[in-house]
């Protein structure tokens, strides 16, 4: 044997015996840095079985002797000078296993066959156990299969031992109840996990766990199934065509506005007529105004992605009951959403669905007073509410697209509003676009007094936008 050998980053050394020409015990011993360790090579002469010695103790120590066989390994010297040879198949590497301890792959193991068992010629209920012998077929086992494990309880005097209590103990997997042949064999039914790789040890031990075998079984591949590795897909590149993660964009805007306020009593808060912009009783109001809007998601995280838009506009009214007086109003909406995304590509091409949740504010015009003593007023409610819908996006070459419908809940319970919005845009040269974009509101609410049921009268408008402006995209 080697007089020197240096061990590799997980610790282990390796190296060759070559057996003497004499029968008998022969020890190894080991030292580095001050600690000794020693292990016991026993030497036959040529034809002379091995034996196999009873492994007896507590549970605890059962499980210890198994842990310690993950990384000890016996050997058959086969002659004078002769390497040493596993008795048993060797576990599977440990999975930090370096290039010189390379794991078994599946093409390597061997088909499965039927492993045959000695069955004892006498059976001899009364007698002393000595030794188990397990066989588990076939071998090597299939992953995801029932193999079948044979226990052989042999007295001192290599007679089968009936009518014993054992335990069987599987690594991983599970197993069934055993079955007492009746000639001192026992079987059972071991069923491997689908995802099992290397090696699997079972332990048959008696109840009292004074004599147990401890056997090791390579794992093949699923029968009639090779399951090629996965491969960890790399992320492309992006480029200039893929769908840009951030669109943003500003611009003037056009609208058509109408307005409807309809008291239901004469002496409540509300002006005792009708009062009316627009929509069945004249031309609606065109205020010009502006937006900012921008739409995307997580560069990393696909799924999630928000969307943000305001839009402003100046709205002015006037009639004869006012004296030649203007009333100019601020139309405001402010959206803020979360957005839970599922990206697609077709042809190329990248698209979207979604939902969409989140914020909305906008306001509305209130006119109280009375018109026959010229106390005409009016004040801006503000409405905040939860919008909740959907939306879907395109990008197709240089053409992008994005459209959206929401309701409103006014105070997150009553349903105040709906809102369709549509953009669309084009790419002309490295992050800049020109974008175009339409969207409808309409709102339809009750006026209720705080501390009465009382409907006072109703509100509704509708707001048409039409929206032109530039972009930028990252």
């Amino acid at each position: 044997v080697k007089k020197e050998v240096r061990t590799d980053p997980q610790g282990l050394a390796r190296t060759t015996i070559s057996a003497g020409d004499a029968a008998g015990l022969v020890t190894l011993t080991g030292e580095a840095r001050g600690s000794t360790g020693a292990a016991a090579v026993l030497q036959l002469e040529s034809g002379v079985a091995l034996p196999v010695l009873p492994v007896s103790g507590h549970t605890a120590d059962l499980a210890l002797r198994s842990s310690l066989q993950q990384v000890v390994v016996a050997y058959r010297l086969r002659g004078p000078g002769a390497g040493g040879a596993p008795v048993a198949t060797a576990v599977a590497p440990p999975a930090n296993a370096t290039p010189e301890t390379p794991p078994v792959a599946a093409a390597d193991i061997a088909a499965p066959q039927e492993v045959p068992v000695k069955v004892p010629a006498e059976v001899d209920p009364d007698g002393a156990l000595a030794r188990l012998d397990v066989v588990v077929s076939p071998a090597p086992s299939p992953a995801g299969s029932d193999a079948k494990v044979t226990i052989v309880a042999w007295s001192n005097s290599d007679k089968g031992v009936p009518g014993l209590e054992l335990v069987l103990m599987p690594e991983d997997g599970e197993v069934s109840v055993l079955t007492d042949v009746g000639d001192g064999t026992y079987t059972a039914t071991w069923s491997l996990p689908r995802k099992a790789t290397g090696a699997l040890r079972l332990t048959a031990a008696t109840s009292e766990g004074m004599i147990s075998r401890i056997v090791s079984t390579e794992i093949a591949a699923p029968a009639g199934k090779v399951k090629a590795p996965k491969v960890p897909r790399e992320r492309a590149p992006r480029e200039a065509t893929d769908a840009p993660w951030l669109r943003a964009a500003v611009g003037p805007t056009v609208s058509s506005y109408r307005y409807l306020q309809v008291p239901y009593t004469d002496n409540g808060p509300l002006l005792p007529q009708a009062f009316a912009i627009g929509g069945e009783y004249g031309s609606n109001a065109t205020p010009g105004g502006f937006f900012a809007a921008a739409s995307g998601f997580a560069p990393d995280l696909p799924y999630v992605g928000g969307h943000a838009q305001v839009d402003l506009a100046r709205t002015q009214v006037t009639t004869e009951r006012f004296g030649g007086d203007v009333v100019s109003d601020t139309l405001l909406e402010l959206q803020l959403h979360a957005v839970g995304r599922y990206p697609f590509e077709v042809a190329g091409n990248t698209f979207h669905v979604g939902a969409r949740v989140g914020f909305r504010l906008n306001d509305i015009m209130v006119w109280e007073g009375s018109l026959d003593d010229n106390s005409l007023e009016y004040r801006t409610l503000m409405l905040p509410s939860l919008d909740l819908g959907l939306e879907g996006g395109v990008e197709v070459g240089r053409f992008h697209g994005l459209a959206a419908i929401s309701h409103g809940l006014a105070y997150a319970t009553t349903p105040v509003s709906t809102s369709v919005d549509l953009g669309v845009g084009y790419d002309l040269v490295g992050p800049i676009s020109v974008e175009a974009g339409f969207s409808h509101r309409v709102r339809d609410l009750r006026l209720e007094g705080t501390t009465t049921d009382t409907t006072y009268g109703t509100l509704s408008d509708g707001w048409t936008v039409g929206r032109v402006g530039v972009g930028v995209k990252l």
